[in-house]
């Protein structure tokens, strides 16, 4: 969550091991475009993970693992760090239901509405998004984006996925509606939640979990 006493960077520490995970917006974003991926395996996107938010630049994934701790717990941790940071909201938390199978209809996609977002940034903030990759943490960014206002291009678009159709509207009305939404509507990919998958990057490398 975003904190107005710290630079909202996260760090880890493991024993004697201390890092600082790279949590820029655009990590995260593409890591949410990884974890959707089906063409991957889990275990390579667990890996692609690990060198999102652990890899330095241009680092090659034999050397990131080799400096990481040779300990499977350490993974866990790691992600389950990962996971609460995205998920966490100021004012509610998002919660998995295991006794209801609720298909929550999706309002927007982050990779099909870049384009709105960045132009939503740009009218509501004066901000150009490709300018901040790399250094706008995703704390802050989502801050930003929860704040977009309703004259935004995005927030637009959102209202039209959600609006309803109502009997006393015209024929036109209903048309005009329904037209908009066929042309801003989403794809319903499959959305897989990133099960912590340590275990098994840990066999893949050959690490042994510590005591």
């Amino acid at each position: 969550m975003l904190s107005l006493t710290d630079n909202g960077r996260t760090t880890v520490v493991w024993g004697d091991f201390k890092c600082t995970l790279d949590l820029a917006f655009d990590r995260v974003l593409s890591f949410l475009q990884v974890i959707e991926d089906d063409s991957l395996s889990s275990n390579e996107k667990t890996l692609k993970a690990v060198q999102l938010f652990l890899g330095e630049r241009n680092e090659t994934i034999d050397h990131l693992l080799g400096r990481l701790p040779k300990d499977d717990s350490f993974f866990t941790k790691v992600f389950e760090i990962i996971t609460a940071e995205i998920k966490d909201e100021p004012y509610g938390k998002y919660e998995d239901s295991d006794d209801e199978a609720v298909d929550k209809e999706r309002i927007f996609d982050w990779k099909r509405d870049a384009g709105a977002i960045y132009a939503s940034f740009w009218q509501d903030y004066g901000i150009d998004l490709h300018k901040e990759v790399g250094k706008m943490q995703w704390c802050e960014f989502k801050a930003l984006f929860n704040g977009l206002t309703s004259k935004t291009y995005f927030k637009k678009i959102v209202e039209i996925r959600q609006k309803e159709i109502k009997s006393d509207m015209s024929a036109e009305e209903k048309t005009d509606i329904l037209d908009a939404q066929r042309y801003f509507a989403l794809k319903d990919p499959r959305l897989d939640q990133m099960k912590n998958n340590a275990s098994s990057l840990a066999s893949m490398f050959g690490l042994k979990g510590g005591s």
